[in-house]
């Protein structure tokens, strides 16, 4: 039951409110075909980073709103900097390869992942520690604009929730993706595009 760990654990990135999202999931319930046929209908993509015996990584993550990250100056400079390529369309693999070889975590991947880019420089910067908040991520720049996001995603994991205790799970994933579509994001207040 796949479709349980996407709304779990990616319910943000689901209701189009994150670029992405990173979980980890029991190998016994990695399959591919199910997890394309899930996701086909609502234009996200997963992609395992990590695999072991007992375990895989998977990134499940929205295209268009990676590309608009990446696209962004001051994220590609960024980027470019940790040697990854000038370019928008390859970064993910360039990032999938650090994953698989690098000892350290790349902790680039929280700009991946949505988080504002002062925040990730301040938590590369400081080796994860001295954040001024920490709520879904570690916050090292506007702690306010963090707090109204990280309402925003309490907001969404509600309506998760409330929309799976309707019926029928597998179904409740592209509901939750279709109302986001329509709903959500005039429904939350302070919405900011980055």
């Amino acid at each position: 039951m796949l479709w349980k760990y996407i709304l779990r654990c990616g319910f943000a990135t689901v209701m189009g409110e994150k670029a992405g999202s990173l979980f980890r999931i029991p190998r016994s319930q990695w399959n591919p075909a199910e997890l394309s046929s899930l996701l086909g209908p609502l234009q996200l993509r997963c992609t395992p980073m990590q695999q072991s015996e007992q375990s895989v990584l998977l990134f499940l993550y929205n295209p268009s709103l990676i590309r608009s990250i990446v696209s962004m100056q001051e994220n590609m400079q960024f980027l470019s900097q940790l040697g990854y390529p000038n370019d928008s369309a390859p970064v993910l693999t360039h990032l999938l390869k650090k994953m698989n070889l690098e000892v350290s975590f790349p902790h680039e991947i929280g700009l991946f992942l949505g988080y504002p880019l002062k925040d990730v420089q301040g938590y590369m910067a400081n080796h994860g520690h001295n954040s001024l908040y920490d709520g879904y991520w570690k916050v090292y720049h506007d702690v306010e604009g963090a707090k109204r996001q990280f309402a925003r995603f309490d907001m969404c994991k509600q309506r998760c929730l409330e929309i799976c205790s309707m019926g029928e799970l597998h179904n409740a994933l592209i509901y939750c993706h279709r109302k986001c579509d329509t709903q959500t994001h005039d429904a939350l207040p302070d919405r900011q595009e980055r």
